[in-house]
């Protein structure tokens, strides 16, 4: 994973490692057993730090934080693969085809991907709406979230001073996804326009995986999701959480499913589901801490990070220790406003993704 240099461990870290070395070679072991024992002290407090600091930032509505928890994880793993924890680690179940082309399609992009040629596409989008009756109401706010999903694939963002990377750091490593979105036109469609399928206003919310997309427990199936990318906008159990189907799963329920509360004008919720649709993982992991989301350029982050943390917000896995979360990228879970970046790795990995899985769902008339 991307390693950053900053200036304090370029200066103050190698001046104090040059000391202690100093020390044990002239066999100075009193001196150099108080100095390590004093860094290690250093050390610790700065993880208590970042450790209170996150719990701090992470506070706030907790309605809110409860119904940004992201999905997409719990229903790979534990719906998909059927993974159990247990004392001694996670327990994978019977689910092996997908595992089997997730390592597969994962071998093949790590080959690639930097032949990756980003190059402008177009993707349709399709939209089963189960949240209300009211055409007009959902029309506008599918065309306002389309605009606001257009404007973080096809464009950069980035501001020039941000809050969380005031130095520009980060900044400098934002990329343009080069991906323009449309409404698909299909004989699904002719009725309500604007891409939308379906229109309903279900009794009561959704508590389970992919219930909204079966008719026969009152939802809709997918149309045609090899070609168009199926979106379900619905009220859901915050337990389940919005989430987006795998790369690797059958095309058959794929799509991505999102709470409708986070759905509209300049929300960004859409486009993280998007680039987890996409092959992009969230920069945490939940069942491998500290684990690697298989991009170059973004660091490693321990736990998802909420509101509008603070600059120096920094990671405590041990790989990335020191090294400041990249919280404005929208594969993080703070605020809307607050988003505003993918890295080039991440958007060479979308379009190395689009290559290996999803080629039929690229619009050839463009």
């Amino acid at each position: 994973m991307f390693r950053l240099l900053i200036l304090w461990d370029l200066l103050l870290c190698r001046t104090i490692k040059s000391s202690l070395l100093n020390l044990y070679r002239n066999q100075n072991r009193l001196y150099f057993s108080i100095s390590l024992l004093f860094l290690m002290s250093i050390s610790l407090l700065a993880q208590k730090s970042s450790d209170d600091t996150r719990e701090e930032e992470n506070t706030g509505d907790t309605k809110e934080n409860v119904l940004r928890s992201y999905g997409t994880q719990k229903y790979y793993y534990e719906h998909l693969l059927k993974v159990t924890t247990t004392g001694s680690g996670h327990v994978f179940g019977l689910s092996h085809e997908i595992r089997n082309k997730e390592i597969k399609v994962e071998e093949q992009i790590r080959r690639t991907i930097d032949q990756v040629e980003v190059r402008p596409i177009v993707l349709n989008l399709i939209f089963h709406v189960q949240y209300t009756d009211d055409p007009k109401e959902a029309s506008e706010r599918i065309t306002a979230q389309v605009e606001e999903l257009n404007r973080t694939f096809s464009s950069l963002n980035n501001k020039e001073r941000h809050p969380g990377d005031p130095f520009g750091v980060y900044t400098k490593l934002a990329a343009n996804p080069k991906i323009t979105f449309k409404f698909a036109q299909t004989a699904a469609t002719e009725k309500y326009g604007n891409g939308i399928a379906s229109l309903s206003k279900p009794k009561s919310i959704w508590t389970s995986y992919d219930l909204m997309k079966s008719q026969e427990k009152g939802g809709a199936r997918a149309v045609l999701p090899d070609k168009l990318i199926n979106i379900w906008i619905s009220d859901l159990d915050p337990n389940i959480g919005s989430y987006a189907t795998s790369p690797f799963q059958d095309v058959e329920d794929a799509g991505i499913v999102i709470d409708q509360r986070l759905f509209g004008k300049e929300q960004k919720s859409l486009t993280h589901l998007m680039g987890n649709y996409l092959g992009l993982k969230d920069l945490w992991h939940e069942y491998e801490p500290c684990g690697d989301d298989l991009v170059s350029d973004t660091p490693i982050s321990n736990a998802p990070n909420r509101g509008k943390p603070k600059f120096k917000h920094i990671t405590t896995c041990v790989r990335n220790r020191l090294v400041p979360e990249m919280t404005m990228n929208y594969m993080d879970s703070t605020d809307d406003d607050y988003q505003t970046m993918f890295t080039e790795g991440q958007v060479k990995r979308m379009h190395a993704m689009l290559g290996a899985v999803y080629s039929d769902l690229i619009d050839s008339s463009n």
